[in-house]
C-alpha cells in the first residue's frame, strides 16, 4: 500500500531541521518591518518549526499548525511554547477552530499547499481568506509548472576531483530519467493549457504527487478566493516582472485581502 502524505512527512521529518528563512521569506520579514510586535499570525504547515523560530519570537500572537503530529512534537521541542506562541495539530483545509478575521498574517511556506488535491487547494484559499482581517496578508510558495517537462540540470561541481564529479553527474542523469519515466503519461501542452497538474517529483523518494501551477492560474485562484496579489518573488526574493518566463522550481506569492494590504503599507 502506498504511503499517505502524512506518513511520508513523518518519515522524512529530519529533512526539515534547518531553521533559516529563505530569501523570499526574509523579504517578507522586511516588508512588515517594525509592525511584527502588533501582528497576530497563523503559520500553516509549520513542519519542524523552521519559520516559527523567527516569527514565533516577534509576533504579538503566533499559532503554528500542521496535520502531522510528529511535526508538532518537533516544533514544540525545538522552538518551545509560551503565552504568545503555540503549536496545534490541525489541517489547513479546515480552519473552523479560528474565527472570521482573526489574523493579520497567514503564512504557508515551503510549498505546503502543493501536497493536497486541486479541490482542497481551493478550499484552503477560501479558509485563509476567511480568517484574515481586512487588509491582512497571505504569503505562500507554489511549484511552478514552467519547469515541466523537467530538464536535465548538471551539478556545479569541479572536475578537479573527477570521481566526485562523475558521481554527481551520474546522480543528475538518474534523477532526470526517473522524473521523465514517472511523468511519461503527462501531456505537457494539455496541462499548461489547463494551468495546473499533479507531477511526481524527487521529494520524498519519488513517492508523492506534487501540485504544479502556472502563475496565471494561481492568480486566477487567488482572485476567485477574494485575495489580491501584490507581487510574485523568485527564489532569490526578487519581484518578477514576467513570472511566465521564470524557470525557478517554485515561486512566492505576496497577497492581501484589500486594496492596500498589510505588507504594502510599510
Amino acid at each position: 500500500m502506498a504511503a499517505t502524505s502524512e506518513e511520508l512527512f513523518a518519515r522524512d521529518a529530519h529533512h526539515y531541521f534547518q531553521m533559516d528563512l529563505m530569501p523570499p521569506e526574509r523579504v517578507f520579514l522586511d516588508r512588515i518591518g517594525t509592525r511584527w510586535g502588533s501582528i497576530d499570525m497563523l503559520d500553516l504547515g509549520v513542519g519542524a518549526g523552521r519559520t516559527a523560530y523567527t516569527f514565533g519570537a516577534i509576533c504579538r500572537r503566533y499559532v503554528g499548525i500542521d496535520y502531522v503530529p510528529r511535526m508538532i512534537e518537533l516544533s514544540r521541542s525545538r522552538v518551545g511554547e509560551s503565552e504568545r506562541c503555540r503549536f496545534e495539530i490541525g489541517d489547513a483545509r479546515d480552519l473552523s477552530r479560528f474565527g472570521d478575521g482573526e489574523f493579520d498574517v497567514v503564512l504557508f511556506s515551503f510549498n505546503g499547499m502543493d501536497n493536497i488535491s486541486h479541490e482542497d487547494r481551493l478550499r484552503v484559499l477560501a479558509q485563509v481568506r476567511r480568517v484574515l482581517r481586512p487588509g491582512g496578508t497571505f504569503f505562500f510558495s507554489a511549484h511552478s509548472l514552467n519547469v515541466f517537462p523537467f530538464r536535465l540540470i548538471w551539478p556545479d561541481v569541479s572536475w578537479r576531483k573527477p570521481i566526485r564529479a562523475l558521481r554527481f553527474h551520474g546522480g543528475a542523469v538518474l534523477r532526470w530519467l526517473r522524473l521523465r519515466l514517472a511523468n511519461r503519461t503527462v501531456d505537457a501542452e494539455a496541462v499548461r493549457s489547463r494551468g495546473w497538474t499533479l507531477l511526481v517529483a524527487d521529494a520524498h523518494g519519488y513517492e508523492m504527487h506534487i501540485y504544479y501551477v502556472t502563475s496565471s492560474e494561481q492568480l486566477r485562484q487567488l482572485r476567485a478566493a477574494g485575495l489580491t496579489n501584490e507581487a510574485i518573488l523568485d527564489l532569490q526574493g526578487r519581484p518578477l516582472a514576467d513570472p511566465a518566463v521564470s524557470r525557478d522550481n517554485w515561486l512566492h506569492y505576496l497577497c492581501h485581502t484589500g486594496a492596500s494590504g498589510l505588507a504594502a503599507t510599510g
